[in-house]
């Protein structure tokens, strides 16, 4: 998390689980991933929406 600086976008309290599971939403359901981290985790912002479907990607990646 630190690496893609996510600690700015997302909640503190966001566990590697948490992060396992938004790319998994992502991949497989990305219309409910989109309006999840929107309306639940309120990043609306382009720029740390940009940064966090980065850092997933980055993260992804490694897996």
């Amino acid at each position: 998390m630190e690496n893609n600086d996510l600690l700015r976008v997302l909640p503190g309290d966001v566990t590697a689980w948490d992060i396992a599971m938004l790319i998994r939403m992502k991949k497989e359901s990305p219309d409910t991933f989109y309006k999840y981290i929107q309306e639940v985790l309120k990043v609306v912002k382009l720029s740390s929406m940009s940064r966090l479907i980065w850092a997933l990607e980055d993260v992804n990646h490694y897996l």
